[in-house]
């Protein structure tokens, strides 16, 4: 959709979760399927959810919208 647009399969979810969050490597990853094009959510279990930007940005960027 957008020409810079970054692929972020659940492989490579898994791995930034696993490496960042080691305590929630093993949760089940569930894609959700949205409309967005600057996101793509993933679902770690019943209770938690990881978003991905699609664009590239600055780690600051990222960080300014909150996290864990």
């Amino acid at each position: 959709m957008h020409d810079s647009e970054l692929a972020v399969d659940d492989a490579l979810a898994r791995s930034l979760i696993g490496a960042t969050f080691p305590d929630l490597a093993d949760r089940e990853l569930r894609r959700v399927h949205t409309t967005g094009t600057v996101n793509t959510i993933i679902r770690l279990g019943d209770d938690l959810v990881a978003r991905f930007p699609l664009l590239p940005a600055t780690r600051a960027e990222v960080e300014a919208e909150g996290g864990r």
